[in-house]
Parts: structure tokens; sequence; C-alpha cells
């Protein structure tokens, strides 16, 4: 059974609501919301998850400003199985932040980095379009292991969204039981208000802002500002019928990531697009012959 320990912080760079004069997505200081960064940000472009992960670190050093300074390595689990979330990166460009601050404190200082919490599957499930019992069940399939004992550091852990903190919730009850953190706070891009945690499309609105298939990110992917992500890659086995006339536009790195991503990520993803995995794996061999 995990320990329970208070968390010692818990963020939002930004808190939503939805405006009643327009409907739009609005921050707590009455600003429209980045809807289309973020749903880009989602997909996998480098660059906004680079801004915004860059941010959140920011806002680690001031809520947590011990972080600059801790004897040990501050640690940023991230659960995935072979593909990471957005919130990987998200995760990396903070740590990036905070180690600078660290370094500029002392050198010899151990740096913060990442540590994988492994799932035991990948769901093919869009996990923004579910209700909250299907979120809660999926959730309750799987099977969480942090290996790494986290006892005397500090926990960061980053998310892109708190919307029902389900997600959140079964990540801290993993490093709670792989020892005893110093500390566990837990950093995101966005909440929602009430009455938006109630609307049970509202991740999915801003998901899919921009970003609706995965076709949509050739752009980031023609100028090299792309990362992989389980959400882009689920997206695109879904949608691989669509994709075909654009595939000669994905770099072959790029296709035998996708393949060893698909191959990787569990019977979920294996049995869901089996068809489009074949498909994907002849096209690699015939651009090796």
């Amino acid at each position: 059974m995990p320990r329970h320990t208070a968390t010692s912080t818990l963020f939002a760079l930004d808190r939503l609501h939805r405006s009643s004069a327009d409907g739009s997505l609005r921050t707590s200081r009455g600003e429209k919301f980045d809807v289309t960064g973020y749903s880009a940000m989602k997909y996998g472009a480098r660059s906004e998850l680079a801004a915004r992960g860059a941010a959140l670190g920011a806002a680690l050093l001031d809520k947590a400003p011990a972080l600059r300074t801790d004897p040990a390595a501050p640690l940023f689990p991230v659960a995935y199985l072979r593909v990471p979330p957005a919130c990987y990166y998200l995760a990396e460009y903070a740590a990036h932040t905070v180690n600078a601050a660290r370094r500029a404190i002392d050198p010899a200082l151990p740096a913060a980095h990442l540590v994988r919490i492994a799932k035991s599957d990948v769901v093919a499930l869009d996990y923004a379009s579910a209700t909250a019992d299907e979120r809660s069940a999926s959730l309750q399939s799987l099977t969480f292991t942090l290996a790494e004992d986290v006892t005397g550091h500090a926990v960061v852990l980053v998310d892109d969204a708190r919307i029902t903190g389900h997600a959140e919730r079964t990540a801290i009850d993993c490093v709670l039981a792989a020892g005893e953190p110093t500390r566990v706070i837990g950093a995101c891009l966005v909440e929602v208000d009430a009455a938006l945690r109630a609307e049970p499309t509202v991740e999915a609105e801003l998901n899919h802002a921009l970003i609706t298939r995965a076709v949509d990110m050739l752009p980031w992917i023609d100028r090299g500002d792309f990362v992989l992500t389980i959400r882009w890659l689920k997206n695109f086995l879904a949608q691989s019928d669509e994709f075909a006339s654009a595939l000669p536009q994905v770099p072959t790195d790029l296709l035998r990531a996708i393949v060893d991503g698909a191959r990787g990520s569990g019977r979920g993803v294996t049995a869901a697009y089996a068809t489009a995995i074949e498909a994907l794996t002849r096209e690699v061999e015939r651009r090796d012959a």
C-alpha cells in the first residue's frame, strides 16, 4: 500500500473558465487561452512544448525554491510504455530550467532528471474524449511501476492539464509506493474551474482546437519541429488510410520510430491497429531495400 504523505505543492500556470460572453476558454486574468498552441503541443510541436515546459520550470523555481539547492537530484516521473506523452517533453524542458538554476548556484549539485513510471499497456481509448467513469476504468485496468527509489528526493509530477485529477492521483500513489520523497509537487499547464470540470468534452476541445488529424502535423514534421507522442501515434494509426497519400513526406527515421513505438505499445495498440502496423512495417522494409 502506498504511504500517505501530504503533497507539498499543487499548482497550474493557468486556471480556465468559459466566457459567458462568447463561449471561449479564458484564463483567470480574463485573457483568451491559446487553444491552438496548446493543441499543437499535445500532438508533438517541439517549439510549443519547449516554451511551455520552460515556463513550468520557472514556476517550479518560484513555488518550490528549494529545488535550486536540494542536495539530492529532483526527480520528474512520467508514465509511459514505449512512446511518451506530451507531458514527458514538458517535464524534460522544465527539468532543463531547474538544472540551469542549480548549476548557477553550485555546479556540483546532481542534475534533476526524468524517471519512467512503467505502464503495463496502452489503451486505444482517447482518454480526453472519455467520460470520468471510462477514465477511471481505463486507469484501473493498468498497472504502474516506478522502480527507482524516491526516498530523500523531491518529486515533481508534470502534466499538461488537470481536469478530473484521476491520472495525477494514480501517479502520486505510484510515487509514494516507491519510497519516501521529501515532497511531491504537482505542476500542470492548466486546470479548469468546477463548471468546466463538469463538461465531459472540455479536454477534447483543448486537444483538438487546431489538430484533429495526424496529417495536420505535417507542417511541423516538414520543418523538423516535431517529437513523437503517444497521442499523435495512436491518431496516426487510427487514420493511416487517410495519411497514406502523405506518407512520402514522413522521414524514414520517423517512420521507423512509429513502427517501433507501435509494436512496443502493448496489446491494446497492436491489436487495435494490427493492419496499419503491418502496412507501415512493409513501407519501412521497402525504403530499406
